[in-house]
């Protein structure tokens, strides 16, 4: 273990570094990959594991505040391991030992407490209690997906490639001793007719098995965009709000016209988004009821993500 760092999230800045410990380890880029990843995955309190370029990383997010969230909304604990250590050994150990850490960002003793459960945690001195993880992760009804096509598909290419190595080794004379030699060349030509069939056969159902991953991997994209695009108009509703508030305490006591009117302007582009976000939400939805995938949509949203870019892109506020 190399160490401990603690992270914040803003509206303005995104994801930033309040405190690593015992030293910096991780870039503030770093650091912008390990929230993306826990907001792209998760709104709620969250356990993730990634790789970095020279460590691991086992990470807790507390969850989002137009979410469901533990003691303080927004914050990230990283532990940053060597790249042979096992992350997931600290799924419970992690979330455990982060209730002190965000229990004392309330009193602002952040500073002491940090070090101190950092050594808790190096030491083995967390105690996991399954009452305290139901409180962070309380279990949920599992969504039941029907996955008995996909199944029947791998079961029949496992079968397939089975015909067609029993058939290649009568070919070559080297069945498993109840088939006998190959000599005869017409019956050679009708085995390998055989295997160009099976062949072909395999492929297919190949495509199909990858077709049916890509519409599961689709479908939780899309589903995964409408939950943070819900999270972000619940962001820019709450700002309109205090917005109001704001333009109904200026026209009570001031008559500075020029900040009444730019507070109104803003409010009347944040409605704007507000309309334009419900009305891609319902596009959204309505794809994934319908089945249907907008390509084109896909390709950009995996596009963005093999370059690194997409995660920040679709959950930033």
């Amino acid at each position: 273990m190399k160490g401990i760092a603690l992270i914040d999230w803003t509206n303005k800045t995104g994801f930033f570094t309040i405190m690593q410990y015992p030293q910096t380890l991780i870039t503030e880029e770093e650091v912008m990959r390990i929230g993306s990843i826990h907001r792209m995955r998760y709104l709620e309190p969250s356990f993730i594991t990634l790789n970095l370029k020279n460590y691991k990383v086992a990470s807790f997010y507390s969850g989002m505040k137009t979410s469901r969230w533990v003691i303080e909304p927004n914050y990230v604990i990283s532990l940053i391991l060597e790249p042979e250590e096992n992350a997931e050994a600290y799924s419970e150990i992690l979330p455990i030992a982060s209730l002190r850490i965000l229990e004392s960002i309330k009193n602002d003793t952040y500073k002491k407490t940090i070090p101190a459960v950092y050594e808790d945690i190096k030491l083995g001195r967390i105690i996991v209690r399954k009452d305290e993880l139901l409180k962070i992760f309380p279990p949920k009804a599992e969504e039941k997906v029907d996955l008995t096509e996909l199944k029947d598909l791998r079961e029949k290419v496992k079968e397939q490639e089975g015909i067609i190595k029993m058939l290649q080794g009568m070919m070559e004379g080297k069945g498993d001793g109840s088939a006998p030699d190959v000599k005869n060349i017409a019956e050679i030509d009708m085995l390998k007719t055989r295997i160009n069939m099976k062949n072909q056969k395999i492929e297919e159902l190949k495509k199909k098995v990858s077709a049916a991953e890509m519409k599961s991997s689709r479908t939780s994209l899309l589903e995964t965009r409408i939950r943070t695009m819900n999270a972000d108009i619940n962001e820019k509703e709450r700002i309109i709000k205090e917005l109001k508030d704001n333009i109904a305490q200026l026209k009570m006591g001031s008559s500075e016209q020029r900040v009444e009117g730019v507070n109104s302007e803003e409010l009347a582009n944040l409605k704007q988004t507000l309309r334009e976000k419900n009305a891609i939400i319902e596009q959204l939805k309505s794809k994934i009821e319908s089945g249907e995938t907008d390509k084109l949509m896909i390709s950009e949203l995996h596009k963005d993500l093999e370059e690194g870019q997409g995660l920040s892109k679709y959950i930033s506020l």
